[in-house]
């Protein structure tokens, strides 16, 4: 299951979680990113497990010349990594992917976001219970 977690440039937060990693979700989830995207911003994604094809981010109306991909490495920061981005002011949008994310860390970000006047999505994996699920990444906006 997927969780998101999405803080918006007017500081609201809102909470999903989903256990669908079908295309369709996928093509619903970039055209609600592509909404972020402004003029003279960037969209910055941080440590995806799986990017979606050019043609279908440009589908979703993503402006890729708009686009940075930061690709991390074991043992990089990525909380650290989407607080720099978020610091900046380039970024109308910030998505992460993040192995473990704890409050502290969240709410870091969350008001990082606030004072960017962007928008932040974080994605997490949640540990489901039954072990006979398949376990997907869950995504919190944040």
């Amino acid at each position: 299951m997927n969780t998101y977690i999405l803080t918006d440039a007017v500081n609201k937060t809102r909470f999903f979680s989903t256990n669908s990693i079908t295309n369709e979700f996928e093509l619903r989830f970039w055209t609600g990113i592509a909404r972020l995207q402004e003029a003279n911003r960037w969209l910055c994604v941080v440590a995806p497990k799986r990017m979606p094809s050019k043609q279908l981010l440009a589908q979703a109306g993503i402006q890729l010349n708009r686009m940075l991909v930061i690709h991390t490495h074991q043992g990089d920061d990525v909380a650290k990594i989407t607080q720099k981005a978020l610091k900046l002011g380039k970024c109308c949008a910030v998505v992460s992917w993040f192995e473990t994310l704890d409050k502290i860390q969240r709410e870091e970000i969350i008001f990082t976001a606030a004072e960017s006047r962007a928008a932040c999505v974080m994605v997490k994996p949640t540990l489901q219970t039954d072990t006979k699920q398949k376990q997907a990444p869950d995504i919190k906006v944040a």
